[in-house]
């Protein structure tokens, strides 16, 4: 899972102008949210999920835009167990 396939892709012609933008995707504006093998993610995605359920916003670290989320239910799955041993 990468942020690509999470918030949108970069924009290829912004990028030749030498600007970095995202399309955003509808992840947004989504009525469900659903993800499968959430913690298979990398952390930086993992903190930006978070701030998603937590404060229904979305950090754009290229441009320090706070982007406003409007989903309420969030599902997401993991098939792996991690088990905690001392």
């Amino acid at each position: 899972m990468t942020d690509v396939e999470i918030f949108g892709p970069y924009n290829i012609r912004a990028l030749q102008d030498g600007r970095l933008v995202r399309n955003w995707s509808p992840i947004i504006t989504a009525d469900i949210i659903y993800l499968d093998e959430v913690f298979n993610a990398p952390p930086f995605l993992l903190n930006a999920l978070n701030s998603m359920l937590n404060e229904r916003v979305i950090f754009d670290p290229f441009t320090g835009e706070v982007m406003p989320v409007r989903h309420l239910p969030f599902t997401a799955l993991a098939t792996t167990y991690h088990s905690r041993r001392s």
